[in-house]
């Protein structure tokens, strides 16, 4: 290769990268809000409709996520960590809210308690690994 070539490769990551990264991190939090659902209701063996987990409870959390700008710039980790602490804890919240207005799905209050612990774990061993 020449250096021309290193160069140009270079030029076209770095335009790209600023739209990749979104989706790439959008993607795996989907996958992380979605593994917390299903290890959380496993641990405590609730049924639950599929679309919550599936759908509505990603949709939540990468809403709040998206609000805490964890989409939009790389950040240094601390900052990282205290928007997804953030978003993590207000998406809980507004879950929460949600199931007891629109559902009749009961659990106990340790589940959400769980549930968020391991909400944050996740993510973070997903940021980490990114």
């Amino acid at each position: 290769m020449t250096l021309t070539m290193q160069k140009s490769n270079n030029g076209i990551r770095q335009r790209l990268r600023p739209y990749l990264a979104p989706i790439i991190f959008m993607s795996a939090d989907y996958l992380a809000v979605i593994l917390t659902g299903l290890i959380s209701t496993g641990i405590y063996d609730l049924e639950i409709d599929p679309s919550y987990i599936y759908l509505w409870l990603p949709l939540t959390f990468l809403i709040f996520l998206a609000q805490a700008r964890a989409y939009v710039t790389m950040q240094p980790i601390i900052y990282t960590v205290r928007s997804i602490f953030y978003a993590g804890t207000y998406g809980l919240v507004a879950y929460i809210v949600a199931l007891y207005f629109f559902t009749d799905w009961m659990a106990a209050r340790s589940f959400f308690v769980v549930f968020w612990l391991v909400l944050l774990i996740t993510l973070y061993i997903e940021r980490l690994l990114i």
